[in-house]
């Protein structure tokens, strides 16, 4: 939690810390993603049932099956954009390299993640503009760093993998959609 902070304010530090000393895939995965990833579904699923004026008013409610549908498209975000990262840096003069990668996915979305778990006490729609704007900001600066991205090509790689990764995950999250309220 603490890298993530950090990210925030001091990002070129952060970056440079790990690119010398990348977090492993597993541990990455398993000790931070993935408990995080959870934390901020259930922050989701509260703050979207508190804040949701309009279902409230209809009688309508968040159903149980949301957080789950959270975590799964949230962590699948995240590896899609450490897989489309790794994809598109060679064509933008960077370094192929999935480790890095991942990071550059998992800490430049710091500030999506601490949005995320504000929305138990803030509207997310208050949030979200900004965070995605800062995650833009820092995965700009990272992938310079992390990947030796060009600056030149900075912004094409990060139009590029950014549009690669929406795609991803929005069939993604239709498909678990799809399972989840139809199947």
């Amino acid at each position: 939690m603490r890298g993530l902070l950090l990210v925030l304010f001091w990002p070129d530090a952060v970056w440079r810390h790990l690119r010398e000393s990348p977090l492993p895939p597993g541990r990455l995965i398993f000790r931070l993603a993935m408990p995080l990833t959870l934390a901020c579904a259930f922050a989701l699923q509260i703050g979207t049932a508190r804040f949701n004026v309009d279902a409230a008013e209809a009688g309508a409610r968040i159903e149980p099956i949301t957080a789950p549908i959270f975590f799964a498209t949230w962590l699948g975000a995240v590896l899609a954009m450490a897989v489309a990262f790794t994809l598109f840096a060679p064509s933008c003069k960077g370094r192929r390299d999935f480790t890095l990668s991942l990071n550059l996915a998992f800490f430049g979305l710091a500030p999506v993640w601490l949005a995320s778990l504000a929305t138990v006490a803030v509207p997310v729609a208050a949030l979200g503009p900004f965070a995605l704007a800062w995650s833009g900001y820092l995965l700009l600066v990272g992938a310079r760093i992390l990947l030796d991205v060009g600056d030149e090509e900075s912004g094409e790689f990060l139009i590029g993998s950014g549009a690669a990764m929406i795609v991803a995950t929005s069939v993604w999250g239709l498909a678990l959609g799809s399972f989840a309220f139809h199947g």
